[in-house]
């Protein structure tokens, strides 16, 4: 896919980069030569320009691709204008990061495809792994789904998948299962090490076990609430 990041704040070069490292290609754009010069390295193209500009963005023919990703947020005004631009000038999908609530409804209104609040969403992320006991990790997925990481409850050790029946139970389906099981060391002394374990009906639950769950997100709740 390729990818156009104007602005390379923190937030802005670190995604220049990981869409980089995953083979995308990708144009960076920022105002200052400093930040520019950070991401070369990484990226097809960078370019030192001031992106709010309409000649200059004209030029580069964002038509051309999949995302406009706009991630200013110490110039409010700038990435509002260069997102009503690079909707005006034939942008496929536009996503800019946003500062405040005021500056998320006035994207919206420009018809922005997607607006994110970095801070905001790992703060979210981190305060639900922090509070949902034996929550290791989860994604959402979908609207309303979401794939978790979930210490096995104690009422489900001693059980097969087949005994429990956790989809008609609960209507979250077990994907996998993370186990540490023991072996031999170089030493000749038993270590623990983890497997990963595609489970069968016929699969007993062991104490420890990680379940990895897939399912909406009230359902896995009820799972969690078993402790």
């Amino acid at each position: 896919m390729n990818f156009c990041v104007i602005g390379l704040g923190q937030f802005g070069t670190y995604l220049a980069r990981e869409l980089a490292d995953k083979g995308h290609r990708v144009l960076a754009i920022d105002r200052e030569k400093p930040q520019s010069m950070e991401v070369e390295p990484f990226v097809d193209e960078v370019l030192v320009m001031d992106a709010s500009e309409e000649k200059a963005l004209r030029q580069i023919g964002l038509s051309d691709f999949d995302w406009v990703l706009i991630t200013i947020t110490e110039d409010l005004e700038s990435s509002i204008l260069i997102a009503m631009l690079a909707r005006e000038l034939g942008a496929r999908r536009i996503l800019v990061k946003a500062a405040s609530e005021l500056h998320a409804r006035i994207l919206e209104k420009i018809g922005v495809d997607r607006i994110v609040f970095p801070e905001k969403e790992m703060a979210r992320r981190v305060a639900e792994t922090l509070t949902r006991s034996g929550t290791f990790d989860f994604l959402d997925l979908a609207e309303g789904y979401r794939l978790v990481e979930q210490v096995a409850p104690r009422a489900f050790v001693g059980q097969t998948l087949r005994q429990l029946d956790i989809r008609k139970r609960f209507g979250v389906s077990v994907l996998a299962i993370r186990r540490k099981v023991p072996e031999m060391g170089q030493e000749g002394q038993i270590e623990l090490r983890e497997q990963v374990i595609v489970p069968t009906p016929d699969e007993e639950i062991v104490r420890g076990d990680v379940l990895i769950l897939l399912g909406k997100t009230e359902d896995l709740e009820k799972v969690q609430r078993l402790g």
